[in-house]
């Protein structure tokens, strides 16, 4: 209870965390075990729904991309689910060190975790806990970073809706 609402869900649904932890360590061995640091200033973007506050919720992981090329690619994804769909840009505010997954795809992890994103991210989290920042280089490809505290690791410059843009762009902590 203490972990929040994703913990009590994994309780629910009796998820074996530390077997999808070993699976996750195996997986980033085989990928070379590489770490990289990301430092401050850094651009990202996310496409995504998000709630009416603009805010991103507080200790979710947050799938991010480092090449402005690829935001296009999420559009269609984001508009499935039947939300309005933003184009965040974001700038990262402390150096966060990141696992390096150099392209290994965790869709093997999806039957163990019942095909819930949000409980593979929890997973996730947990599997980098004290070690990493967040995580580059999984299914999205290369460009991929998911920031595991996006709430103290980044901040809002701006902010496009995908069919309307908010002018003047304003800033909002994360």
């Amino acid at each position: 209870v203490k972990k929040g609402y994703m913990a009590w869900r994994v309780h629910e649904q009796n998820i074996d965390v530390s077997l999808i932890t070993q699976q996750i360590e195996a997986l980033y061995q085989r990928s070379g075990a590489v770490t990289l640091t990301r430092p401050p200033g850094t651009r990202l973007w996310h496409v995504g729904a998000i709630d009416h506050s603009l805010k991103i919720s507080f200790g979710r992981p947050l799938w991010t991309t480092d090449s402005i090329l690829k935001t296009h690619s999420y559009v269609g994804q984001t508009l499935q689910n039947g939300q309005p769909g933003y184009r965040l840009r974001l700038r990262l505010i402390s150096s966060v060190t990141l696992a390096d997954f150099n392209g290994v795809l965790l869709g093997s992890l999806s039957s163990h975790v019942n095909n819930d994103h949000r409980i593979l991210a929890y997973c996730l989290k947990e599997w980098a806990a004290g070690k990493f920042d967040g995580l580059q280089g999984t299914n999205g490809g290369p460009d991929e970073v998911v920031l595991f505290a996006p709430e103290t690791q980044a901040e809002v410059v701006k902010i496009n809706g995908i069919s309307t843009i908010f002018t003047p762009a304003k800033k909002f902590n994360i």
